[in-house]
């Protein structure tokens, strides 16, 4: 028996609740369950309930045994204090508040189908992908949807959380926040956090200063990452600009092994992606605006579309001639950058705004791109979920981490619907 599986009984009312009685023999009769609380503290909140005569109104704590109270110090926690009603599957010990005086208690051990639990237990240990991958099929659309916009929301909470953390750093500038987000998106998984750290070093203020000239932009850009050295006449140009540039804002160059580019596509290189960004910011100085003020997505992926120098047409890295590809930021990683900073900032600037509207908007743009492409969606895909834009894969994605991953079946929606039956 599992405390888990406890909550699920006690917060679906799974148990027999005829003839309830006390340990200690007092007739108990409960009105209600409470809230699951899910921080720390007593189990679940706000309960009311009938001993004996007299109601009462509380908190109610649920462990496996009654002893696990003084194992997890409850004992000496003056947060416990309001604890009505110890929940227990098995009753081996009397326990008592911090206060001294003794605490009611519920033994559950026979009032509920223990079979049931076995079978959960068969439930969340196969080796499957998702523990309910061959039932999923069972399940209801409704209850697909609802747990997926579930997961969402609290996906862009989360997202909100960082995004904020940006805002405030950088004086409640949500120019500057966007820009974050932006140099953060267009750095991908592995070099977002040294974009993230270059976006600290020049800020989009010191860039909006050389709007429209895109040459010294990519030299503050690629100077700062350290990713500048001498061997064409293009690259010395580059140095010079950066040169005068740096000891003018007294800028602090990173280490350029902050950068990775092992196992990366040449496309990906950060060196391409810098020089993609300085086109980006040469041409539009304003992107976050655009981004409050458009109805659609399509004139910000257009503000997205813009052409790097044409020294890079036949480079991925300075010195290294290739064969002429336009590196024109890509449909697949506007869609990405749409995805991890356009769609995350604008939804959680509406919140902090209080447009509903405009929150409302973010999200439906999710509905607009493209579904994202990797291992986890594609298990979810053939696993029976419905895969068809971004918005139902990003909702995908925070599913499996928050909850299947960790084979949190009793607090999914789907997992109880399936559980339950």
């Amino acid at each position: 028996m599992t405390e888990d599986y406890l909550h699920h009984i006690w917060k679906h009312r799974l148990y027999d609740a005829t003839g309830l009685k006390t340990t200690d023999g007092q007739a108990l009769t409960i009105i209600q369950n409470g809230a699951h609380n899910p921080n720390a503290g007593p189990d679940f909140l706000e309960a009311r309930l009938k001993i004996g005569e007299e109601k009462w109104a509380g908190h109610i704590e649920l462990h496996v045994r009654s002893s696990d109270w003084n194992k997890h110090n409850h004992q000496n926690d003056k947060a416990y204090n309001n604890v009505v009603l110890h929940v227990v599957y098995e009753d081996d010990a009397q326990v008592f508040r911090e206060s001294g005086t003794a605490i009611p208690t519920l033994q559950l051990k026979g009032r509920f189908d223990e079979l049931g639990y076995w079978h959960y237990e068969q439930f969340i240990s196969n080796k499957r992908f998702l523990a309910c991958e061959n039932l999923l099929q069972t399940v209801d659309y409704i209850h697909h949807e609802n747990m997926l916009n579930r997961v969402l929301i609290a996906r862009f909470e989360e997202k909100s959380q960082m995004i904020l953390q940006i805002y405030s750093a950088s004086g409640n500038d949500w120019n500057e926040t966007f820009y974050h987000m932006l140099m953060y998106a267009f750095g991908l998984k592995i070099n977002a956090e040294a974009m993230r750290v270059l976006a600290s070093r020049v800020p989009m203020r010191l860039l909006r200063k050389h709007s429209g000239n895109q040459a010294q932009i990519e030299a503050l850009l690629l100077g700062t990452a350290g990713l500048l050295k001498v061997v064409d006449s293009y690259s010395e140009s580059l140095i010079q600009e950066y040169s005068f540039l740096r000891h003018k804002y007294a800028l602090a160059p990173m280490s350029a092994t902050h950068f990775k580019f092992a196992r990366l596509r040449p496309i990906s290189f950060p060196t391409i992606r810098l020089a993609q960004l300085s086109g980006i910011f040469a041409h539009q100085s304003d992107l976050f605006r655009l981004c409050v003020e458009s109805k659609n997505s399509d004139a910000i992926k257009a503000a997205l579309q813009i052409e790097p120098h044409s020294y890079w047409k036949t480079h991925y890295t300075f010195g290294k001639a290739s064969a002429p590809k336009t590196k024109q930021p890509a449909a697949g990683l506007i869609n990405l950058v749409m995805i991890n900073a356009v769609v995350p900032t604008l939804f959680t600037y509406a919140k902090t705004i209080g447009n509903q509207a405009l929150q409302q908007q973010a999200l439906d743009w999710l509905y607009t791109l493209p579904p994202e492409k990797n291992s986890i969606i594609s298990n979810l895909r053939q696993a029976g979920f419905n895969m068809k834009s971004a918005y139902q894969t990003q909702a995908g994605l925070q599913l499996y981490r928050t909850f299947c991953r960790q084979r949190k079946c009793l607090t999914c929606t789907i997992g109880v619907k399936l559980l339950r039956s």
